[in-house]
């Protein structure tokens, strides 16, 4: 009670500080946006000339008088709320939890276009010399900026934040119009990672928060720019129980046109609300100018961080002109050491041992996205923490959003910092650089955070000398790269500290053999519920590295999660199923098995496959997880056995022969005089749908998220486990549903394009409020089930204190859904010409047999349109032997047809090709790059574009075979494999073209020309202004290309 009356006159000394005439004002702005998002090719079409460098040159006319200015016309543009993502179903119609195209190779229509938000505000007249920024948590993934039609900023980059100063053009008194354009293209030409890596989905859009921030002329600067220092660094160079060092760096900046006397005033606040410390600073700065303070204060008796007791301190800088405070800044921080031991390979917190336990963690939910609301982290962290009891996670492979470390700090994580350079690209220097400064500015107060990663499997991670420069006091990793690039600062080596671990793939809902038998060749393919219970107590590999009882044991997954990535037998195709809790954050098997091993309070959890009723009058073995000093197991209230469970069974304990009946199966677990018991039921038929939902009242804002969760239960309100009827989900009152209307079970889909993951029950949907009040109903529906249903109010916000900044509330009428891709990939499937028919059962075949004898036969049955003698039929076989040798002899029936829709797909634009007037050697080449491409890598290529560019250039082309003196009939040969040397000699015009007439035409000739890559790089020396970045055009020898007609 002391501590909450405390904490309160804490707030009630910080209000007093706010009311002051200099007050800071901040203000989130994350409803009443105005969206739209233009595919490239629209913006090709109204704007010829259009490419990513013009996209972000501010001299360029190509946007300017358009989409940023004041008066452009965007009231039948739709209404969104921060934070906010075009990549979803939400937004593309495109049936998948997460991004159906998960690359611009599989289709690049919402990855290579540009998004637009538009914002009004206003600033009163009462304002009029202050200063006005807009700070922007993350943007995915480059931006500009504009107010008012002009250009303030540019930002590369979706996981830091950034400041951008509108004072010189805000309209004082009138209407400011925010303008954000938006480009998430992958391999982008300033190649900011993680470009095209494709270990977790990048998702498009202003996806953190936004807020308005007001200061005087004199004020502390944002923390987070590279260009700038500001906000402040509190280090502890000396931490005892008994005294700690406290180190405060502060920036303040003077913006008025004479010299200001500044007095910094540092208060430090432990966490009830006690006053430790004061420090006061005086000093005289100059126009324009960044002065850091650098107090020092010894904190007697500190209350120190760590992961049991997670203390934390505020300090709050006030800012003064003589005696009138013009600014204050509040940080949170914590007081701490970290060591790591060396020769045990063991962190130490305050000089006590910790053994590190914890899970990576991607940022993302279905049907949502990265654009989540933080009450999706805090369920996720607080699950992390209290319920699996560990003290690490790892938020993903890059920096999460700010709240992510809040509460990291605030209920004992300890975590990292990471930069998302994965995989071998050459992303620029310039751009990691910034990356590195902005990171470690905005989030280094953070006592949570051990580390600072910078790379993951990668050649080019970033130089820890940067890293180094901005943070000295903490420890410098880097996961697996290879060369020079990480530097000379790494001071705690991947293979001293693994951030990932126990990479195994299962699905929810595939319990066992009985449900779905198979068998892993390697991590990368998915298997079943319990093989993965078991794989992780045991030494497959004759090591413990896949054991759940190694030390420092941090396990790649949470959740499953949405990535670049076809795993082998997974339902879903760009989806990662290496989760101990599934998308919709359903436990798996292996969840229970590490509480069992981890969890301080008592738990139990029976295997429940076996107690169904199709297994009444057999006997199975049934296991039971449970970290109890002894298990007791019942059969409808009759005493089976005791076993105990240890640490040499793994916390395990198996009752074999157990005989299945109709009725109870109840497990008892005893621990410390406690007991803990867990029933199951054979259950009768599915008679009820069961809803509940995440909020029983949100706000009326778009923003304002529910996740609502189905079951199906029988007569007696028992979950079935195995339920997997197909349910339709409605909502009626103020809310839209997010995500897909009817959950059809993807069971037993394999390596599917479309899908929810909706395995079996229970399973999740997202509504979202559309801002006005009222009763949301959300029913879910069964075929002869019980319908389910649930309530929730959408009220008002409370009406805020009026601080200056108005937001403009816009009207739903007249509003128009962004235009969905009509030619995406699925679109032409009813065009493909089907050689080779889909099959309807797995095929088996045994050691014994000759595989593609096997499978020749049996695709050449009933297929009268078929060629075994073709090309492309060998590379089908090819391809399904080695996935039959790969299964054991299995080749699931998705399995074939997935290559089966490949090879037709291929067939089909085999068929186009051969129907054009091109020369032979054309044709070729073209077939043996769509061959590869879509049968032997299994790419996709979307027919119906392919098939109108043949026709497009086939008729206004000259066709050349570079690198060879070959004399071909129909084809011009040169010796060149300079592209503006070949041009040139054909077309004359081109060397009359300027530098940007003529990229533009070789961007469209490669475009065209699947044998010509166009490709960047960089020369000279960023620091040294000298930095240029290049194009060149790689051609392939002997293969014939298009040279367009330059008139096109």
């Amino acid at each position: 009670m002391r501590a909450i009356i405390l904490s309160i006159l804490l707030c009630i000394v910080l209000s007093a500080f706010s009311q002051q005439s200099g007050r800071r004002i901040e203000k989130l702005i994350n409803t009443n946006w105005t969206f739209n998002y233009f595919p490239e090719e629209k913006v090709k079409q109204k704007y010829p000339g259009f490419n990513d460098r013009r996209w972000n040159d501010p001299k360029d006319p190509i946007w300017s008088k358009i989409l940023e200015r004041p008066e452009y016309d965007d009231s039948n543009w739709g209404i969104v709320s921060i934070p906010h993502t075009w990549s979803t179903y939400e937004t593309t119609g495109e049936l998948h939890p997460y991004i159906k195209n998960a690359s611009n190779r599989d289709n690049s229509y919402w990855w290579d276009g540009v998004g637009w938000y538009r914002k009004r505000f206003t600033v009163e007249k009462s304002l009029e010399g202050k200063k006005v920024f807009v700070e922007f948590e993350g943007v995915q993934k480059n931006c500009r900026v504009y107010i008012n039609g002009k250009p303030m900023a540019e930002h590369f980059g979706g996981y830091t934040g950034f400041s951008v100063d509108l004072t010189d053009y805000i309209n004082f008194g009138g209407e400011n119009v925010l303008a954000v354009s938006v480009s998430n293209k992958q391999d982008d030409d300033y190649k900011v990672a993680p470009m095209s890596g494709g270990c977790w989905n990048v998702y498009g859009g202003i996806y953190r928060n936004v807020k308005l921030v007001v200061t005087d002329k004199l004020y502390v600067p944002y923390a987070g720019s590279a260009k700038f220092e500001g906000g402040t660094f509190f280090t502890t160079p000396i931490v005892e129980k008994s005294k700690a060092l406290l180190d405060m760096k502060t920036w303040v900046k003077n913006e008025y046109t004479e010299n200001k006397e500044c007095r910094l005033t540092t208060t430090i606040f432990d966490k009830t609300g006690k006053v430790v410390a004061k420090v006061i600073s005086a000093k005289m700065i100059v126009p324009f100018y960044i002065e850091m303070f650098q107090q020092e204060v010894e904190v007697p008796d500190p209350l120190l961080w760590n992961t049991d007791t997670p203390n934390m301190y505020h300090a709050v800088s006030e800012i003064a002109i003589e005696d009138k405070t013009v600014d204050i800044y509040q940080t949170d921080f914590g007081i701490r050491e970290f060591r790591w031991d060396f020769d045990t390979n063991t962190l130490f917190v305050n000089g006590e041992e910790v053994n590190i336990r914890g899970f990576n963690r991607h940022q993302e939910y279905p049907w949502l996205g990265d654009a989540i609301p933080d009450f999706i982290h805090d369920m996720d962290l607080r699950d992390i923490k209290e319920n699996l009891n560990c003290n690490f996670i790892r938020p993903g492979q890059y920096i999460s959003a700010p709240y992510v470390y809040d509460l990291c700090d605030k209920i004992g994580l300890i975590t990292c910092g990471e930069f998302p350079n994965v995989k071998d690209f050459d992303f620029t220097l310039e751009f990691q650089e910034t990356y590195a400064r902005e990171l470690i500015r905005q989030y280094r107060n953070h006592p949570s955070i051990l580390l600072w990663d910078i790379g993951d499997e990668s050649n080019r991670a970033a130089d820890s000398r940067w890293v180094y420069e901005e943070d000295n006091t903490r420890y410098i990793s880097c996961r697996d790269c290879p060369g020079p690039s990480p530097g000379k600062f790494i001071n705690l080596p991947s293979k001293s500290f693994r951030l990932s671990k126990m990479l195994n793939c299962n699905v929810r809902g595939w319990y066992d053999d009985d449900e779905m038998n198979i068998r892993p060749l390697n991590q990368q393919h998915a298997t079943n519920e319990q093989h993965r219970h078991e794989a992780a107590r045991s030494s497959q590999d004759g090591t413990s590295n896949n054991r759940i009882d190694q030390s420092n044991l941090v396990v790649w997954l949470y959740e499953d999660h949405g990535c670049d990535r076809r795993y082998q037998n997974a339902p879903l195709l760009f989806y990662n199923p290496k989760g101990w809790v599934d998308s919709y954050r359903v436990p798996k098997y292996s969840y229970y098995l590490w509480q069992a091993n981890y969890s301080r309070k008592p738990m139990i959890f029976i295997h429940p496959q076996f107690w169904r009723a199709q297994y009444i009058g057999q006997k199975k073995d049934i296991e039971i997880d449970s970290n109890c000093e002894s298990v007791e197991l019942k059969i409808n209230g009759h005493r089976f056995g005791i076993k105990k469970p240890s640490n040499e069974n793994f916390h395990v304990v198996k009752f074999e022969n157990v005989p299945i009946e109709n009725g109870t199966l109840t497990a008892i677990g005893k621990k410390d005089g406690q007991h803990v018991e867990q029933e199951l039921h054979i259950t009768g038929e599915p008679a009820v749908v069961s809803l509940k939902s995440s909020h029983s009242q949100i706000t009326a804002a778009q923003n304002s998220i529910a996740i609502i969760t189905a079951d199906i239960l029988d007569n007696e309100n028992n979950h079935i486990f195995g339920a997997r009827n197909t349910v339709r989900w409605e909502v009626t009152g103020p809310a839209t549903l997010v995500g897909y209307p009817v959950y059809q079970s993807d069971f037993g889909k394999r390596m599917d394009t479309n899908g929810t993951l909706y395995i079996d029950m229970p399973v999740s949907n997202v509504i979202r409020s559309t801002g006005e009040p009222g009763t949301i109903v959300v029913r879910v529906f069964a075929a002869g089930l019980k319908m389910g249903e649930v309530s929730i109010d959408a009220v008002r916000a409370p009406v805020e204190a009026d601080n200056g900044i108005i937001e403009h509330i816009l009207n739903q009428a007249g509003r128009e859904k962004v235009i969905q891709n009509s030619n995406e990939v699925m679109a032409d499937n009813e065009e493909v010409l089907p050689v080779v028919r889909e099959q309807s059962a797995d095929l088996r075949i045994t050691a014994k047999q000759n595989v593609p004898n096997v499978l020749t036969q049996t695709l050449a049955e009933n297929n009268p349109l078929l060629n075994a003698e073709s090309a492309e039929f060998s590379a089908l076989i090819n391809i399904l032997t080695k996935i039959c040798f790969n299964g054991e002899g299995v080749l699931y029936a998705s399995e074939l047809n997935y290559n089966i829709n490949n090879f037709n797909r291929f067939s089909t634009l085999k068929q186009i090709i051969d129907k054009t007037g091109l020369p032979e050697k054309m044709k070729s080449d073209l077939k043996e790059y769509f061959l590869k491409e879509l049968i032997s890598y299994g790419n996709e290529v979307n027919i119906e574009r392919e098939k109108k560019k043949l026709l497009t250039v086939s008729e206004n082309s000259v066709v050349l075979l570079p690198g060879t003196k070959e004399k071909i009939p129909g084809v011009i040969s040169t010796e060149s494999l300079d592209i503006h040397d070949i041009v040139g000699r054909v077309y004359d015009r081109f060397n009359t073209l300027n530098t940007e007439e003529k990229e533009h035409y070789l961007k469209y000739l490669s475009d065209v020309n699947p044998w010509v890559k166009r490709i960047f790089y960089l020369t000279g020396d960023a620091k040294l202004g000298t930095r240029q970045e290049h194009i060149f055009y790689r051609l392939t020898a002997g293969k014939a290309i298009f040279i367009p007609d330059i008139q096109l």
